[in-house]
C-alpha cells in the first residue's frame, strides 16, 4: 500500500455482550434510589435535614416533597448519564488512538465497569443518607 492512498476507516467496534449487561445493570441501579423513594416517601418525616451545624443538630430542613430530595434521588440517573456521554467521548478517542492497531473494544468495557462502579457509589451515598430518615 502506498503512502498516497487513504487509510479505510476504522469500523465501530461491535457492542459486545459483556458490555451491554454492565450498562443495563448500571442504569437499573441507578433507578434503585430514585423507585426507592417513591415507595418510601410516605413514611419519611414531614421535613428532612439537609445540613447539620457544629454541634450535629440541623440548621436547614427542606419537605420531603421539595426538588432538593428529588433530585437528591434522582443524582445516580443523572450520574450514569455522564458517565455515559464520558464513554461515548472514550471510544471516540480510542476509534482515533488505535485506528489501524487493533480493536478498541476494550476501551468500551473499562468505561462500563466504570458506570457501574459510579452509580453503586452514587447509590451508597444515598442510602447511607436516607435510611436514618426512616
Amino acid at each position: 500500500m502506498s503512502e498516497n492512498q487513504p487509510k479505510e476507516p476504522m469500523k465501530a467496534p461491535k457492542k459486545n455482550l459483556f458490555r451491554r449487561v454492565i450498562l443495563i445493570i448500571a442504569w437499573i441501579a441507578a433507578a434503585v434510589p430514585l423507585l426507592t423513594s417513591l415507595i418510601l416517601l410516605p413514611m419519611l418525616p414531614d421535613t428532612l435535614p439537609v445540613k447539620y451545624d457544629e454541634l450535629g443538630i440541623p440548621s436547614i430542613n427542606v419537605a420531603k416533597t421539595s426538588l432538593d430530595v428529588i433530585f437528591f434521588s434522582m443524582e445516580g440517573l443523572l450520574g450514569v448519564f455522564v458517565m455515559f456521554l464520558v464513554d461515548k467521548v472514550a471510544i471516540g478517542f480510542a476509534r482515533r488512538t488505535y485506528q489501524g492497531k487493533g480493536d478498541a473494544g476494550s476501551t468500551g468495557n473499562t468505561m462500563a465497569v466504570m458506570t457501574l462502579v459510579i452509580a453503586l457509589l452514587l447509590n451508597v451515598s444515598w442510602f447511607l443518607t436516607i435510611i436514618p430518615l426512616l
